[in-house]
């Protein structure tokens, strides 16, 4: 398994992990400008050739916010989401990031476990913050700088 960074080359597969892990995935186009947008990472972890799971994030100054976190459901529990995790990790302390961000379902207990063991403290909640189905937003930040505190101040 090795994670490296993806381009458009990779468009029909992100594609694809978009809709058996997301209820409503992104379209092709909001793909492409994300992958094409040059504030953007987006880092594939792969199991040989296959891409089998991608992590996005935005980088914005010192802060990163991390958009979708996805990995196929036939390769779960393998260590994917760790090492894009550890990845994200190793990319933002290089580019001198002190803040990650990211919202979760509230009901995605796998993935806030995930955050959870990457570091992520809970900083907040949104009420009805998703759609299909209208679900709330556990709020999480991680700073990259030990001794600050964790806070969801935007970004």
């Amino acid at each position: 398994m090795n994670v490296r960074e993806i381009g458009t080359e990779q468009l029909d597969r992100v594609e694809e992990l978009e809709t058996l892990c997301f209820s409503v995935p992104w379209s092709r186009e909001t793909l492409v400008y994300s992958i094409e947008d040059p504030t953007q990472r987006w880092l594939g972890c792969f199991e040989g050739e296959k891409l089998i799971g991608y992590l996005n994030v935005q980088f914005v100054a010192d802060e990163g916010y991390v958009g979708n976190v996805a990995v196929d459901p036939g390769y779960r529990n393998r260590g994917a989401g760790i090492a894009l995790m550890d990845e994200l990790d190793r990319y933002a302390s290089e580019h001198n990031i002190e803040k990650l961000m990211l919202e979760v379902r509230e009901n995605n207990a796998p993935a806030i476990a995930l955050y959870e063991k990457s570091g992520f403290e809970r900083v907040g909640f949104r009420p009805g913050y998703y759609d299909s189905p209208r679900e709330g937003a556990v709020l999480m930040t991680k700073f990259l700088n030990k001794g600050e505190k964790n806070d969801y101040s935007g970004g």
